[in-house]
């Protein structure tokens, strides 16, 4: 039984999984601080399935990139609950999962993420929802250097995927944007991908998982650090 957490951005959701079957899910968009209503939104889910935390063997969570702070607060409530209960933990690429999910629509993947500045976080993905894999990096470039290099059979996705569209002005008709229906990110879809880490031996240590930043915070570069 996996609960998976995601506030790494302005979106958040909360999936509980169990065998590749999600049992229950609430996803959400707010300003300010995930803080405020994780942890309601987690028992909620839990209760909708009457299921107690000490019958979760896994946690997992997203590590960004996006807010420095609310992806902070989705890592350190999972670490939390797996501390306690003693379960492992599984971090994943916020990126990951939105290249993940729009697989499930295009066999090619541009996964996009506001990082301010003219600026996005990005990754690209290949395959299909049984055979999903990242290609190459994952980055932080400049809009005009994603507008270069976005190509024709690509599926931007991701809340970064509007200010792509954007740059490219009369251009972006010849991409593919994802369906409304699916740019609010799914919890669900970072279980399954956890649950793959698990089933290949894979997990992460408690103490050692941080959120994927790709760039300083506006705090680390005034220390000039």
């Amino acid at each position: 039984m996996i609960l998976a957490i995601d506030t790494s951005t302005a979106q958040g959701s909360v999936a509980l999984a169990d065998a590749g079957d999600t049992l229950a899910e609430i996803s959400w968009t707010m300003d300010g601080n995930h803080s405020c209503r994780l942890g309601r939104l987690m028992r909620e889910v839990l209760g909708l399935q009457a299921i107690s935390v000490g019958d979760l063997t896994a946690m997992v969570v997203a590590t960004g990139p996006g807010s420095f702070s609310g992806t902070r607060v989705g890592i350190s409530a999972g670490k939390g609950m797996a501390m306690s209960l003693g379960i492992p933990l599984v971090g994943v690429s916020t990126l990951d999962v939105i290249g993940f999910q729009g697989c499930h629509v295009s066999r090619r993947v541009r996964a996009l993420l506001p990082a301010g500045r003219q600026q996005v976080y990005s990754g690209v993905y290949e395959g299909t929802p049984s055979r999903f894999a990242r290609v190459g990096a994952l980055s932080l470039s400049s809009l005009e250097e994603e507008v270069e290099r976005a190509g024709v059979d690509e599926l931007l996705a991701g809340e970064g995927a509007r200010d792509v569209a954007a740059a490219l002005g009369s251009h972006a008709g010849i991409l593919i944007r994802e369906p409304k229906t699916m740019r609010l990110r799914r919890a669900a879809f970072l279980a399954e991908l956890g649950m793959r880490h698990l089933e290949a031996g894979g997990s992460d240590q408690l103490e050692t998982l941080e959120p994927i930043y790709l760039r300083k915070s506006a705090a680390e570069e005034k220390r000039g650090l």
